[in-house]
Order: C-alpha cells, then sequence, then structure tokens
C-alpha cells in the first residue's frame, strides 16, 4: 500500500512508524479481508477473494429512487451499528438488484464491508459460514444470494430460512443477508 509506505517512511521515530502501521491494519486489517472486496464460498465454507470484483457507482443507477434511498439507508445504519434489517430485492431481471449490492460493496468497502456470494447449491454452508464471520469483528459483512429460486417440494431453502430466522445460534450482528 502506497499510502502506508508513505506514512512510514515520513514517520519520524521508530514508534510513529509503528503507531502508523497499528493504525493501517487496524482500519483495513490483513490478508485476504484487506485485500478483496467480495469473496466467494469454495469447499466447506473457505472464503475466496474475487480478484476482478466490478465497481459499480451507486449514482450510476438510474430509477428506482425510494427502493435505493431504502437500501442504502439500511447499509449505512448497519455500517454505524444501529439496527439494520436483512433484504430481499425482488423484481424484473436487468433491473440493478445484484448490481446495486454490488455498488453497495464497493462504496463501503474502505469502511469495512465484504461482500460474500453464497450458491444455491451451498446454503447448507451458511450456518458455519456465519459462525466464521462472527469471529472476524474488524469487518461487516453482506450474504449475497444472487437468483435465489426453489422448486416445489424443495427443503434446501430451510438452510436459509434457520439463518434468518434465528437457530441455536444468532446471526452475528456484523452480517446482513
Amino acid at each position: 500500500n502506497i499510502n502506508l509506505m508513505k506514512k512510514i517512511v515520513e514517520a519520524k521515530t521508530a514508534a510513529g512508524a509503528a503507531r502508523a502501521l497499528l493504525t493501517h491494519y487496524k482500519k483495513w486489517g490483513s490478508g485476504m479481508l484487506a485485500r478483496y472486496t467480495a469473496f466467494r464460498i469454495g469447499t466447506g465454507g473457505t472464503l475466496i477473494g474475487i480478484a476482478d470484483f466490478p465497481a459499480f457507482a451507486w449514482d450510476d443507477l438510474l430509477g428506482y429512487e425510494d427502493q435505493k434511498y431504502k437500501l442504502l439507508t439500511n447499509t449505512q445504519n448497519f455500517m454505524k451499528g444501529r439496527p439494520a434489517n436483512n433484504v430481499l430485492l425482488t423484481g424484473a431481471r436487468g433491473t440493478g438488484k445484484s448490481t446495486g449490492v454490488k455498488a453497495l460493496a464497493a462504496m463501503f468497502a474502505a469502511d469495512g464491508l465484504r461482500l460474500i456470494q453464497i450458491t444455491r447449491d451451498q446454503l447448507e454452508l451458511v450456518a458455519p459460514v456465519l459462525e466464521k464471520l462472527n469471529e472476524i469483528r474488524s469487518k461487516k459483512f453482506i450474504l449475497f444470494f444472487d437468483d435465489l429460486s426453489f422448486d416445489e417440494g424443495e427443503s434446501s431453502y430451510k438452510y436459509l430460512k434457520s439463518a434468518i430466522d434465528g437457530s441455536v445460534t444468532a446471526q452475528p450482528d456484523n452480517v446482513l443477508i
């Protein structure tokens, strides 16, 4: 990181350089969580960073101003530690639902927001992923289920329902779905 190197070089003492380093890692963290804004779930619930995550601009999303305002306000509340809700976005294909969530992830990345995509066939991993994310208190996470649908008689939705409604383990306060 260029800014970190600059602050270390400009520090007048070793203690000043150490403070700059500690301040940087306190804000940004280290490893994958500092490097990537978005992740997908790998085998066994491991996080895999998405290197080519698109950075959409919130203001480039046109229309649906009322819905955008509600989504933005909810995300701002979440980032400030205020009460926030899980969100279900519905609408016709191509109306910006996924793009809106990705734009919010990019907008709040510097504040510690990370996006984690979970596919329909990974729903059984929701509980272990939530447990893992609960341990990472330096970041906030949005679990992102894109194009989620269920067939009649299918029961895999129960993993997601349990995460939303609560089970033995409550949804961590640093995670929204």
